[in-house]
């Protein structure tokens, strides 16, 4: 189900979903993420030949950004279209490619920065999720990709990871953005929040939200949200662009109020976690963590907030506004 022309193939993730979008031309397919390491034998590659897209076909993958639910499966989707050619930014490829890439860079990040590990249980399901894997094309900004039938339009969407790309599809006025732009939570299957938008890099990300509200879209298709058509994607992109401005203010509050000793990342995310939204507390531990330090590290670069050292522990300490 999709958009006339833009298949959407929806899976389970836990108690979120997932969804694989795929593009038909006249002579190739241009397939967006492929799931976690398991998700190709279990949904995708069934769902792509009942499609039409066979064996020996040579689609083009796109993946979206560096996170296991969206290149985990990439070797498995490369084992079942050897033909495949894999495409990805050049800034998420080694974190695509590299296991010690992307514990360092992605799952195991905070850890040295700020003192924050990621839980045993999930960096085990993480790293179980994905495989090494090769990418053929490093995309550094803008990409066409000519399906045969139509042009594809790749667009650079930082934000949420610092590689991170969206298809723009001009026929239907539509993106296909996955983890680009992620409202003011993500959701459950049943549209509860599961935890907060997991945005990194936080200028970055507000721009790719303006860049999306400029195209004029007619529908944005997610990855783990339904699908917005017409006035919904200028309100999913307010919703984006206001929890940003929310974290601001929250953030800014929490780092007034303890000025003399400041606080650990931990703590902020203790403090600021039920001011913005209403997901489980114990789903903010460590998914609050990339928005608030992208928060830090701007007031960091402003004067306003010094990050330092008391007595081995991280702290961000206000300095003033």
């Amino acid at each position: 189900m999709g958009m006339p022309d833009i298949a959407r193939i929806e899976f389970p993730l836990g108690p979120r979903t997932n969804s694989v979008h795929v593009i038909r031309g006249g002579r190739a397919a241009l397939v967006i993420d492929c799931g976690t390491a398991a998700d190709p034998g279990e949904h995708i590659v069934g769902a792509l030949l009942d499609l039409g897209i066979d064996r020996g076909d040579a689609p083009w993958l796109l993946l979206t950004h560096c996170d296991v639910d969206h290149y985990g499966g990439t070797a498995a989707f490369a084992a079942a279209f050897p033909a495949a050619r894999v495409i990805a930014h050049r800034d998420d490829v080694p974190l695509i490619m590299e296991e010690s890439a992307y514990l360092a860079n992605r799952a195991c990040e905070f850890s040295p920065t700020w003192g924050l590990d990621e839980s045993p249980a999930t960096l085990k399901w993480a790293l179980a999720a994905r495989r090494d894997c090769f990418v053929d094309l490093h995309v550094t900004h803008r990409e066409i990709i000519d399906l045969g039938s139509r042009e594809i339009e790749i667009m650079h969407v930082p934000g949420h990871s610092r590689g991170h790309l969206a298809v723009v599809d001009p026929l239907t006025r539509s993106a296909i953005i996955s983890d680009a732009v992620l409202g003011a939570f993500v959701p459950n299957a049943d549209g509860t929040p599961a935890f907060p938008p997991t945005y990194r890099h936080v200028d970055a990300y507000l721009a790719s939200i303006e860049r999306l509200r400029e195209r004029e879209l007619e529908c944005l298709l997610t990855a783990h949200y339904g699908v917005f058509r017409g006035s919904e994607v200028e309100a999913f992109l307010d919703d984006s662009a206001e929890f940003v401005a929310r974290v601001d203010e929250v953030l800014s509050a929490q780092l007034d109020t303890c000025a003399t000793e400041g606080a650990t990342l931990p703590q902020l995310i203790h403090a600021t976690s039920a001011s913005l939204g209403s997901w489980p507390a114990e789903q903010a531990v460590t998914t609050l963590a990339p928005p608030l330090v992208g928060h830090l590290e701007r007031l960091i670069e402003r004067g306003v907030v010094e990050k330092v050292d008391v007595n081995g522990a991280i702290r961000a300490r206000w300095t003033g506004r």
